[in-house]
């Protein structure tokens, strides 16, 4: 069995920049690969989805199984063929370093048996695992997590009853003394703990940090980076937090039909584009619940370096002063209600466009289809790329990047056995491109002769560029 050297588990917490990590090594998986890191290149990057599901208890009760009304046999299923798909990317993976990242695998529902399943499952395909986690403190962390429950609406309560939730710290993701031990126990040494905080961020952002925490040496000006920071103002969160009350997402254990746009999230940038004003909230603490958070932040600062320390949070005799809808202004409403309309115009475009670039392509393909296939004209066309690969393997292809071919077509090349031979024989007929650079369907879409002569269109553009 093959052993990869290391993995590494970003396990979150939440609302500590996960999917800005998630979404820079997902975009850069090619390129990250040169630099001995690999990231699977499927969407979704988030592996929350993906990867969780196969070791906890009842995966059908997961969140997104929910909103797709999965039993227990179906979500089984679902998740036998998971892991093989995660068995699969670590047969392929060719870097010393393989990155899995779930903000969720810090919840609560990660308990200790799940942890050891997960950690017996990585064994078998790698030396060593590292663990990293980020904290946030709690005084921006309780408000932040609040927003990003009234933001997926699973949660449904007002923000006093969101909050008295949250500070249940033995029901609650936040319980960091938990979630450390829980790690450490099985783990060890290999649990990297950092702050999420800007001051002490490898150049104040989270990826140059990620990277740096794992220890990867990579050229930070060579990856494009993405930073999601999709945040809901006051009003916004005003509306949503007795919009989820009337429609939650899920009712009586299933999704909610009554619910507009059930089976997604709400469309945060429609709300981003109305004038708001942010969601900055000063959470007031008993006495009870300072000693509680203090004690959980007096566990964290153990394991932070170089001197960095969480601050203890203040108790307060006062309740915190949560916003009310009636606080919303009339042309917050109206913006909403505009931006909304304007999405719908922008959709209603894009349905068409999409409509006549479709029946366009797929009258194209039809014709191409039946033209290979006609006549027996597809064993030529085959034979006479079987000589083609024969020349270009002495000649070389310019312009065939044979690693970013196998890294997009895995399934396809491991049966050709050679991805130029799948290339030249059915990858240029699939609309497979040859290169980043070059689009094969719109090339032959623009040059319809190579329909009728079979050519390749990665050659028959070398070939016209020198005359």
């Amino acid at each position: 069995m093959k052993k990869n050297k290391r993995v590494i588990l970003h396990i979150g917490t939440i609302k500590t920049g996960s999917t800005s990590i998630q979404e820079t090594l997902g975009r850069n998986s090619f390129n990250l690969r040169k630099y001995n890191l690999y990231y699977p290149p499927e969407k979704p990057f988030n592996h929350i989805t993906s990867f969780i599901p196969i070791f906890i208890d009842k995966p059908e009760e997961m969140p997104d199984y929910k909103k797709q009304g999965l039993n227990s046999r179906e979500a089984k299923k679902l998740c036998d063929d998971l892991e093989r798909y995660w068995i699969r990317q670590f047969e392929i993976c060719d870097c010393d370093n393989f990155i899995i990242s779930a903000e969720t695998l810090s919840s609560s529902s990660v308990h200790q048996g799940v942890i050891k399943r997960i950690k017996k499952f990585l064994d078998r395909y790698f030396d060593e695992i590292s663990v990293v986690l980020y904290l946030r403190h709690y005084q921006t962390m309780i408000p932040s997590t609040i927003q990003q429950m009234i933001k997926n609406g699973f949660a449904i309560g007002t923000f006093d009853e969101l909050l008295e939730s949250i500070l249940k710290l033995s029901d609650s993701d936040m319980a960091y003394t938990s979630i450390i031990k829980r790690w450490a126990a099985m783990f060890g040494d290999q649990l990297i703990v950092r702050p999420f905080d800007r001051k002490v961020l490898v150049k104040g952002d989270i990826i140059h940090d990620f990277i740096n925490a794992v220890n990867v040496s990579v050229e930070m000006s060579d990856i494009e980076m993405t930073n999601m920071n999709q945040s809901l103002g006051q009003y916004a969160l005003s509306i949503l937090e007795k919009f989820n009350i009337k429609y939650p997402v899920i009712k009586d254990g299933r999704p909610n039909l009554e619910r507009a746009l059930q089976s997604s999230h709400i469309p945060v940038h429609v709300y981003e584009k109305c004038k708001d004003i942010k969601f900055d909230i000063a959470i007031k603490y008993s006495k009870e619940q300072a000693d509680m958070l203090n004690a959980e932040i007096d566990y964290v600062n153990k394991y932070f370096k170089n001197g960095y320390l969480f601050n203890h949070v203040k108790q307060s005799d006062s309740r915190t002063n949560f916003p009310s809808m009636q606080d919303v202004p009339e042309d917050f409403y109206l913006e909403l209600i505009n931006n909304y309309h304007r999405m719908i115009g922008n959709l209603k475009n894009k349905i068409n466009q999409l409509e006549k670039a479709n029946d366009s392509k797929n009258e194209f393909m039809r014709k191409s289809f039946d033209l290979y296939n006609k006549n027996g004209r597809k064993p030529v066309i085959i034979f006479k790329n079987v000589i083609l690969y024969f020349k270009c393997k002495i000649f070389g292809l310019p312009g065939f990047d044979n690693a970013m071919y196998q890294f997009e077509h895995p399934y396809s090349t491991d049966r050709a056995k050679d991805s130029l031979l799948h290339y030249l024989i059915r990858g240029n007929y699939l609309g497979y491109n040859p290169n980043s650079n070059f689009d094969t369907m719109q090339y032959v879409f623009q040059n319809p002769e190579l329909i009728i002569s079979g050519q390749n269109a990665l050659i028959h553009s070398i070939r016209k560029a020198e005359i």
